[in-house]
């Protein structure tokens, strides 16, 4: 502006009521008319929307979609609709997911892989259109990036058990395999002076303290099917879930239950 005119006769200020910032990075808080309560959380979001776009290639709202609408909408849009997760949004990109995965250096299934989880969770936090849930300030945000990197527990999900379980199994496999193993085989020893119901009643209170995240699903379902007596469907889910890498001993449990409950 200083170059091409004089700024005491022309300078465009901002005022109370003006929509200031680029659409796609807007806060909740910024798409309201009177800006009157906006804080460094509004930061934090912007921050979020950058790590959205750095993971999956898009902006959690599109841009062009965004412009097409009146202001009204526009504002209403950014402040109430939600974004789906990182993880979700490369699945729904179809072919253009290959060339995202590509410009990172890896293939869609690992980025799939890598984004599920933590990552999903740290974005979604950052995110979150009620900024008394968001992080504090960019430094927490930066703080959680890193325990992600570390390998350590993200503050953006409850450390439920089967969450730590599943980080300590990440970091230290050997021995939680081997501990793991123990714990299996002094199960399997008292499965019997059960009946049917209760132990189904057991496993299913505690799947979600013994099951690596990503698997739990598909051995949930082998599960069920053994203690259903349903063998073939058990062993096929047993083979399902061992080349999806599940747990081995997870892999086992199931054929073990499947036998068990058929009398074999």
């Amino acid at each position: 502006k200083a170059t091409h005119q004089k700024l005491t006769e022309k300078t465009l200020y901002t005022q109370l009521g003006q929509i200031v910032g680029t659409l796609e990075y807007m806060s909740p808080e910024q798409a309201v008319l009177n800006q009157l309560d906006v804080d460094t959380r509004t930061d934090v979001y912007s921050l979020g929307v950058v790590l959205y776009e750095l993971l999956v290639g898009e902006t959690p709202l599109n841009g062009k979609e965004l412009r097409s609408q009146g202001l009204e909408q526009i504002l209403r849009t950014i402040r109430e609709q939600e974004p789906s997760r990182p993880s979700l949004r490369l699945s729904s990109q179809g072919g253009a997911a290959a060339q995202t995965a590509a410009y990172r250096k890896t293939d869609q299934s690992s980025l799939s892989r890598t984004l599920r989880g933590d990552l999903d969770w740290i974005v979604m936090k950052a995110l979150e259109k009620d900024r008394s849930r968001r992080y504090e300030s960019a430094s927490r945000l930066a703080e959680d990036l890193n325990n992600y990197l570390q390998g350590d527990t993200v503050e953006a999900r409850p450390p439920t058990i089967a969450y730590r379980t599943a980080k300590l199994w990440k970091r230290n496999r050997v021995l939680v395999s081997a501990a793991s193993a123990v714990v299996l085989a002094l199960s399997l020893g008292f499965l019997g002076m059960w009946n049917r119901q209760a132990e189904l009643e057991r496993l299913l209170g505690e799947r979600d303290a013994a099951i690596v995240s990503w698997h739990q699903s598909l051995i949930e379902r082998g599960i069920e099917a053994a203690l259903q007596g349903d063998l073939k469907a058990a062993k096929q889910i047993s083979l399902e879930a061992r080349q999806a890498k599940a747990p081995e001993e997870w892999t086992l449990l199931i054929l073990g239950l499947a036998y068990q409950f058929t009398g074999d």
